[in-house]
């Protein structure tokens, strides 16, 4: 079972998201970013799914931040604000999905859930089987 971060300060959205996706996931949840800090430097996640606008700071600047600590954990940010303005404010990141708010039906976030961790997944089998082609091809070079 996948685990994700829930980083959602509404209950009421927290608790929807819980009760009809939370026998498929196994979320931890965080309703502040200080929360959220706090379980990412300790826990690891197949997901990450972050509200980009909380009370007490941004999904979307925390996620920046373990970026550039290396953390590569696919994403998927629930926002109002415009995907141009977004995708500005986390430009050079990988593994990002966006889910317009106010939330769709929980199929639709299923799907998006399902195709950002198996995105995350491909890329990472595409660079595996990256290296190891270039890594064949030094030991041919060697061999002759």
């Amino acid at each position: 079972m996948e685990k994700i971060l829930l980083l959602e300060e509404d209950t009421e959205v927290r608790n929807k998201i819980l009760e009809n996706l939370g026998n498929e996931y196994h979320f931890e949840t965080a309703a502040t970013v200080e929360e959220a800090r706090d379980i990412l430097n300790n826990n690891s996640f197949d997901a990450l799914f972050f509200d980009a606008i909380l009370p007490d700071g941004s999904g979307l600047k925390l996620l920046r931040e373990f970026r550039l600590k290396g953390l590569k954990t696919p994403a998927l940010i629930t926002t109002t604000l415009p995907e141009k303005k977004v995708y500005n404010l986390l430009s050079g990141t990988n593994s990002i999905c966006l889910i317009k708010k106010p939330l769709p039906n929980v199929a639709i976030i299923r799907r998006k859930i399902d195709f950002t961790i198996k995105m995350e997944s491909k890329e990472i089998r595409e660079k595996l089987i990256e290296t190891l082609n270039h890594l064949n091809k030094h030991q041919l070079a060697l061999a002759t």
